[in-house]
């Protein structure tokens, strides 16, 4: 799961609005298109295979997204 969500450019794939990922300008940075509005994003929680968290800003909304993975029983952790 860790890796799925870490690799944002093939979100569009399997997140239904999400239409496009582009780099952003900083490191950890990247902007979407969601639903036709454009989202300036910032990954600042990065503890690997644990724990991701972004915030981000557009079309008048802030917003705040988290992720605590936990391990399960005969899962691999990557």
């Amino acid at each position: 799961m860790f890796a799925l969500l870490m690799d944002v450019p093939r979100w569009p794939e399997w997140l239904p609005g999400l239409s496009e990922v582009r780099a952003g300008p900083l490191e950890r940075s990247f902007e979407v298109w969601f639903d036709g509005r454009r989202f300036e994003m910032f990954a600042g929680e990065h503890v690997p295979y644990t724990r991701l968290g972004w915030s981000g800003v557009g079309a008048g909304v802030h917003l705040y997204q988290a992720w605590l993975l936990s391990p399960v029983a005969g899962e691999p952790t990557w």
